[in-house]
């Protein structure tokens, strides 16, 4: 692998989180691979956009979940760092779970797996993910 590819995926992940900011979803997609696993971590049964989503159709269908159930006061991504196809960044949030009104600040990793065309092929997170299922508890 190049050290250009690499620093493609960084400015890649960069690029999503900018088109995030800007709600440009379709933005985001473009960035990902047509069978795209998109898996975030927390109880089905409590957080509408836990779970495996899988094909842009689905990941779509996450980033709706989330934003109509989501408010962001806080969102910042930091420490990038790379590891061979994968980029790996922290995140710092804070959050108001709409069902609920509840808010949380939680701090998680986010994992970038990445192809040989510099898709996003995998898209996982972890880390405080119990605080986000507390906050959709009713």
């Amino acid at each position: 692998m190049s050290v250009q590819t690499a620093i493609s995926n960084l400015e890649t992940v960069q690029q999503i989180y900018a088109a995030f900011g800007m709600g440009d979803v379709p933005a985001i997609l473009d960035k990902l691979s047509d069978d795209a696993v998109w898996e975030h971590y927390g109880n089905t049964d409590l957080v509408p956009f836990a779970g495996k989503f899988v094909g842009k159709g689905e990941v779509l269908r996450f980033f709706q979940l989330l934003s109509q159930n989501t408010r962001f006061s806080n969102f910042q991504p930091s420490n990038f760092r790379e590891e061979g196809h994968t980029v790996i960044n922290d995140l710092y949030m804070d959050a108001m779970a709409v069902p609920t009104g509840k808010t949380m600040q939680a701090t998680v990793t986010f994992y970038w797996t990445f192809d040989s065309h510099g898709k996003v092929v995998h898209w996982k997170n972890e880390g405080d993910i119990h605080l986000i299922d507390a906050a959709f508890t009713a």
